[in-house]
């Protein structure tokens, strides 16, 4: 498998894996689900974000890709990315729990602010939040290849679906589909770990074998 330019062929199929844009965070949080925060505390989309994820809509048309899905997270920050997307794609938007964040609520709640978080930050350390019981990378690869592969039984050749999610769960789906490992958090992030607003589109054959992949930024 490799990472290579999009070939539009009616006999495959495409899968196109966004992360949610870019982030209004002014108190600077560590910011996880919405249902395990305060209400105050919610992320929105900041309006780089909204731009971002219009703009990536606006990509996929040029690429002559024509999505039928759009299976979203559902968490706000989420959601909003999607009715961005849609003004260009003008798709029906389905949440997804099984695209949902990863359940890693122990920052936010010991107030660790995001710039220290950056730093040192590793959410499935046991050692230091298993009284939180975060979700572990298993669980996470476990929800997201199953989410993938139900796209990948509907979809007919020549058809493409969107899963919107977040980062950690991509970086687990992707790590997992591509590598064909689960990592330490470290390696994991280093073998692929999209930004805000990014996706990653990979192309399957009529029998769902991965044949190749490609990043759009």
């Amino acid at each position: 498998m490799e990472n290579k330019k999009i070939s539009q062929k009616n006999k495959h199929k495409f899968i196109i894996i966004i992360r949610h844009g870019e982030v209004d965070n002014p108190k600077r949080i560590v910011y996880n689900r919405d249902n395990l925060m305060k209400k105050e505390d919610i992320i929105h989309l900041s309006e780089k974000g909204k731009k971002q994820l219009f703009k990536l809509g606006l990509k996929l048309k040029n690429l002559k890709i024509k999505p039928i899905y759009l299976w979203v997270s559902p968490e706000i920050r989420a959601i909003e990315s999607a009715k961005e997307l849609r003004k260009s794609l003008n798709l029906p938007i389905e949440i997804k729990d099984e695209l949902d964040e990863v359940k890693a609520d122990g920052p936010y709640l010991a107030g660790i602010k995001i710039n220290q978080w950056e730093k040192t930050g590793n959410p499935y350390d046991e050692k230091i939040w298993q009284k939180y019981q975060h979700e572990n990378p298993g669980l996470v690869v476990l929800r997201m290849s199953d989410i993938f592969w139900q796209m990948a039984e509907k979809l007919k050749r020549g058809q493409a679906g969107i899963l919107l999610s977040h980062g950690d769960p991509i970086c687990w789906l992707v790590n997992y589909l591509i590598f064909w490992q689960i990592p330490d958090y470290p390696a994991a992030k280093k073998n692929f770990n999209p930004k805000k607003g990014e996706a990653i589109i990979l192309i399957l054959d009529k029998n769902n074998k991965i044949l190749s992949y490609s990043l759009l930024t």
